[in-house]
């Protein structure tokens, strides 16, 4: 009978004998979030609720901003992200672009609201 418990993601893709599209997707997903967390510790932390990691495309990182606003601030932030991702993760990379997308606006102020309710209800 076989083991029916529960297994991590990466033990079952390490199984696979062929590189599979799991093993792809899996792979994807890890280098994006590698990127989002090298991201966090280059741009400042007041704009990480505006802008999110979009995707890896042809040597190309591809960031979606709230607003332009927020577009304007990340340009200061692309030269100093770019040289970190080349020399710690993808030295393969070679350009950043920024987009704006307002659906990261709805987003981020949930975000901020709850931070601004957790806020005053631990103060009083």
């Amino acid at each position: 009978m076989r083991d029916h418990q529960p297994q991590l993601a990466q033990s079952f893709l390490e199984k696979a004998q062929k590189k599979s599209i799991l093993q792809y997707i899996y792979q994807r997903i890890t280098i994006l979030n590698e990127v989002r967390l090298l991201s966090y510790k280059v741009i400042p932390e007041s704009l990480h609720p505006w802008y999110n990691i979009a995707n890896i495309h042809q040597n190309t990182l591809i960031l979606n901003a709230a607003n332009a606003n927020y577009l304007m601030c990340l340009h200061y932030e692309k030269s100093n992200l770019l040289k970190t991702l080349q020399e710690k993760l993808l030295p393969s990379l070679k350009f950043i672009h920024i987009r704006i997308d307002p659906t990261i606006t709805t987003q981020a102020a949930k975000i901020t609201q709850d931070h601004h309710d957790r806020f005053y209800i631990d103060s009083e």
